[in-house]
């Protein structure tokens, strides 16, 4: 499970919790407050406020994301398909709109057009902080662990599952140095086209 697929996973009433048996340290702290912030912002699809949490720096990367995405799905379709199923009139790369901007729209136009797929999803809670490391560049290394379980008709079990969360520290703030949502977001592009090619197919 990727970081942007993480801190999409995320409900307003579970928030993360240090790891079982472990005091919270002050290092800790600021980070719990960070990634709960973005978990809020998130369960309330309150994406101004999302972006506003990460990076400077780190969000112009979501435009990067689905602009690599945009390149190979125009190999196999016109850029008006792609703008019917993204609401982009346009390459993002052509927009001339900000990174937070960008990140903005993409977000609610994604979330209107997918509600049942683009929301909070409790099947990765409750969230453990496991570990958080920091390291000389101010990036706080912090790796989260989430239970998960198999059921299938001849296979039954549990396991843990980890991934590891960038943040970077800014002005007496840590702010998220990933790119949240833009996996999922090309995932749903790549979803819509495909279907929409098998519908046409199907109606000749």
């Amino acid at each position: 499970m990727n970081r942007a697929a993480l801190i999409a996973a995320i409900v307003a009433a579970a928030f993360l919790s240090p790891k079982t048996g472990c005091a919270e340290s002050q290092d800790d702290k600021p980070i719990l407050d960070a990634l709960n912030a973005a978990f809020e912002a998130e369960s309330a699809a309150d994406f101004n406020r999302f972006v506003s949490l990460v990076h400077p720096r780190a969000q112009h990367l979501f435009r990067d994301v689905l602009s690599a995405r945009t390149d190979i799905l125009l190999r196999s379709y016109a850029q008006a398909d792609i703008s019917a199923v993204s609401g982009l009139p346009g390459h993002p790369k052509d927009l001339s709109l900000t990174d937070s901007e960008f990140f903005v729209f993409n977000c609610n136009y994604t979330k209107a057009r997918h509600p049942e797929d683009f929301a909070t999803d409790a099947r990765y809670f409750p969230l453990t902080l496991e570990a958080t490391t920091f390291d000389p560049n101010q990036l706080a290394h912090v790796v989260l662990a989430w239970p998960g379980s198999v059921h299938t008709e001849r296979t039954d079990f549990n396991f843990v599952g980890s991934t590891h969360i960038f943040l970077r520290h800014e002005q007496s703030q840590w702010l998220i140095w990933s790119v949240p949502f833009a996996q999922r977001i090309g995932d749903l592009w790549c979803r819509d086209l495909a279907r929409e090619k098998i519908a046409q197919t199907a109606v000749r």
